[in-house]
């Protein structure tokens, strides 16, 4: 897993986000907006999603970090960890 997914700013203008994270590699549009990176690995991907609150900022609100187990034609989506910044 890459070293700054350990640390992620939630709470945080989704500049600052972008600027400690790097470029996603998807951006969804919707009622709220998410950020996925993506890092291949051996026999496997990991999936990070930062998702944000729309209001006068682009806040971040929380995020989830998984892990994709791909050794062949098994596919398995492991569930990494999660945190929501209202907790």
């Amino acid at each position: 897993m890459p070293y700054r997914w350990n640390h992620i700013p939630l709470g945080q203008k989704r500049s600052t986000v972008l600027q400690y994270l790097g470029r996603p590699a998807d951006s969804l549009e919707s009622v709220t907006k998410t950020d996925i990176w993506k890092a291949e690995r051996d026999k496997g991907e990991y999936i990070l999603s930062i998702q944000y609150k729309i209001k006068n900022d682009t806040i971040a609100n929380s995020y989830t970090l998984d892990f994709i187990y791909k050794p062949g034609f098994f596919k398995k989506t492991y569930h990494l960890k999660s945190e929501n910044a209202n907790r």
